[in-house]
């Protein structure tokens, strides 16, 4: 079974998390246990909330509860009360209902006190917390100082998952040269992955998330039919990293000594070698001191290669080493 091979078999997880979405999808209850060990929360969105009757709202609640499967309802309508300032009965309502999951849109224009007055009142209601970026607040991209600093504040509030919200219309190709690469380094450097939860209902970019940011990526809006697919992916990148991991031939940028631009360019060489100097300072926007300061100590722990360039025998280009691919 692939769930012996997790090293967090057991619920409640905080890393490697999938949460599906609930579509009204017949609950075939026998067919879904065979994927309920795989499966961390489900979100149940407003329009097919107002298509259950209460027994069968209950019904699912109560299944998803049984498989320690935490149940989350979709920020609008909890959005609708903070607008109309019924929070407290809208929160005894959810709870009510037995969702133990609190999800709230992120507003730019709130201020310290106004988030942590709503993180308040959950934490009184005993819901969990998560705030919510999505394409409406975030505009066209996550890439930029404010963000940042408002999921820094957020976290401090409570310091529980940020969802992510993206799309075919959000440019997924986090890892190439023409990214804001600054904002990436902040976010990596400054705020574990394991706070972060992407969204997307895309199966093509759900996969491209585990190959791109590895198989303890946290994932939402996965369906239901496609969780195998999903688990599948994680242990495929998961079972290599297993292996090389016991035979101590892995380096994982989080495992190097230094600090984060020493973690920073052993990523960008990890992910575009070979790649030489010039290109590490354009794509990290690093000072050339500090770059070179880096490479030092990769080659120092035996972490990157120094060749020359083939196609120019002047430049100096760089690669992960054996131990290190």
């Amino acid at each position: 079974m692939l769930t012996l091979d997790r090293t967090d078999n057991a619920k409640p997880r905080y890393e490697g998390i999938t949460s599906i979405i609930d579509k009204i999808q017949p609950l075939d209850i026998e067919n879904f246990k065979n994927i309920v060990s795989f499966v961390d929360s489900v979100k149940i969105p407003q329009s097919c909330l107002l298509l259950y009757s209460p027994t069968e709202l209950d019904r699912r609640i109560k299944f998803y509860h049984e498989h320690n499967i935490a149940v989350a309802l979709d920020s609008k309508i909890t959005n609708y009360a903070l607008t109309n300032n019924t929070l407290n009965e809208h929160l005894r309502e959810i709870l009510s209902f037995g969702f133990n999951v609190l999800e709230v849109e992120v507003d730019i224009k709130n201020k310290f006190e106004e988030n942590q007055f709503i993180s308040d009142i959950s934490s009184s209601f005993n819901l969990e917390l998560q705030w919510k970026f999505n394409k409406k607040n975030l505009g066209n991209n996550i890439y930029n100082d404010k963000i940042l600093e408002r999921i820094g504040e957020l976290l401090k509030i409570s310091k529980r998952k940020v969802i992510l919200e993206i799309d075919q219309k959000f440019d997924l190709s986090i890892f190439n040269k023409s990214t804001n690469w600054r904002f990436i380094s902040s976010l990596i450097s400054t705020y574990s992955q394991n706070n972060f939860i992407f969204e997307t209902d895309m199966e093509s970019l759900q996969i491209n998330l585990i190959s791109k940011f590895g198989e303890r990526v946290n994932l939402g809006l996965i369906d239901p039919f496609q969780v195998g697919l999903i688990e599948w992916s994680r242990r495929k990148v998961y079972s290599k990293l297993e292996i090389s991991f016991d035979q101590q031939n892995n380096y994982n940028f989080r495992n190097l000594s230094g600090g984060p631009s020493v973690k920073f360019i052993f990523f960008i060489i990890k992910s575009f070698h070979p790649i030489d100097q010039t290109e590490l300072m354009q794509i990290s926007e690093l000072p050339r001191r500090t770059v070179q300061a880096s490479i030092s100590e990769l080659k120092r722990q035996g972490a990157i290669v120094e060749i020359l360039d083939p196609k120019d025998a002047r430049k100096k280009i760089y690669e992960p080493s054996s131990i290190a691919i």
